[in-house]
């Protein structure tokens, strides 16, 4: 209970990003050549206007964002790499995210201890008209069974899968490379990744973790 009651004091100490901070460390994920990065910009404050509610708000201001508000915009653009529509991926990474970010969290902790474990989130798109993915954590052993067995062959003619680790080594490389301080960045993931897994997802609005709906 005493993390509650100092979360109005964490929330203000809480690391904060900028948007072009955010925006140049996607750049780096995803190789966007400089002469492309206005329409990728366009692209990103897209998803924050159809759906993707990053709790800082703004255009571009300094000390608005936080470090997980770029996993969770990391999240829809590898929708959108996968070929989903903006409005569906922002929609659906907004319903997900509560139960992402949890198991984002229990990922890097696996690899903190240096036990990395296999955990992919699995979205099986079934029409162009459906308004959301409907998302499922699978481990990769369980994944590659449902392959190798042939259960998806007849009945699931595409998958999206994101895979967390991969993020979680990868944005830290290219947040550096857009002038993150790193330190503050992984204290400020450590500190939510302690309230996540010990108090669940709903514990308060340090990265817009509150799931609206209670679920």
């Amino acid at each position: 209970m005493e993390k509650l009651c100092n979360l109005a004091e964490v929330v203000e100490k809480a690391m904060k990003l900028s948007f072009s901070e955010i925006e140049h460390t996607l750049c780096g994920l995803h190789g966007i050549p400089s002469e492309a990065q206005t329409q990728f910009r366009a692209r990103l404050r897209n998803l924050l206007r159809v759906g993707i509610d990053l709790p800082g708000g703004g255009r571009g201001r300094r000390a608005n964002y936080h470090p997980a508000d770029l996993f969770k915009l990391a999240f829809a653009v590898e929708l959108l790499q996968a070929g989903v529509p903006p409005e569906k991926a922002a929609l659906s990474v907004a319903r997900y995210w509560p139960k992402a970010v949890e198991q984002i969290f229990t990922v890097r902790k696996a690899l903190q201890d240096k036990s990395p474990i296999a955990l992919y989130l699995v979205a099986e798109p079934r029409s162009l008209t459906e308004p959301l993915l409907t998302f499922r954590p699978e481990t990769g052993e369980a994944l590659a069974k449902r392959l190798a067995n042939g259960g998806l062959a007849l009945s699931t003619p595409r998958l999206v899968v994101i895979n967390p680790a991969a993020l979680l080594n990868s944005i830290p490389v290219f947040a550096a490379m857009a002038g993150v301080d790193m330190d503050a960045f992984g204290a400020s993931l450590d500190h939510d990744q302690e309230i996540i897994l010990t108090q669940g997802a709903q514990v308060g609005p340090v990265s817009g973790f509150i799931d609206p709906e209670g679920n």
